[in-house]
């Protein structure tokens, strides 16, 4: 009678590529390292904010309250379905990032 050969030790997880740390936060491992996101702010008129994948929530509503001359806005993306979704955390923040458009380097906010 035989036995079973013995079985291969399963490797090692592989280290993420994405540990770099920006403040504490990491950005989704669904965007490269370095990429730029193309922000369309949509208020009152439409302005244009360029951000990179470790922005933190409260950096982006810091720039984007600057650039509509110092206005405190709420924040709302699209999601998968076509619904706005209001940001309010960096959750939020995430998964407005995980869009297929933000890995594609764009990004739309609606702003009130």
């Amino acid at each position: 009678m035989q036995s079973a050969p013995p079985k291969a030790a399963a490797p090692p997880p592989a280290a993420s590529s994405s540990s770099r740390s920006t403040g504490g936060y990491q950005a989704p491992a669904s965007l490269p390292s370095g990429t730029k996101i193309k922000v369309k702010c949509y208020y009152k008129d439409t302005r244009v904010v360029q951000i990179e994948d470790g922005i933190t929530f409260t950096e982006l509503s810091k720039r984007i309250q600057e650039k509509f001359d110092g206005t405190k806005l709420k924040l709302k993306y699209k999601d998968e379905d076509g619904d706005q979704v209001l940001l309010v955390d960096q959750d939020d923040m995430d998964m407005a990032l995980s869009m297929p458009d933000a890995a594609a380097g764009k990004m739309e906010l609606w702003c009130s």
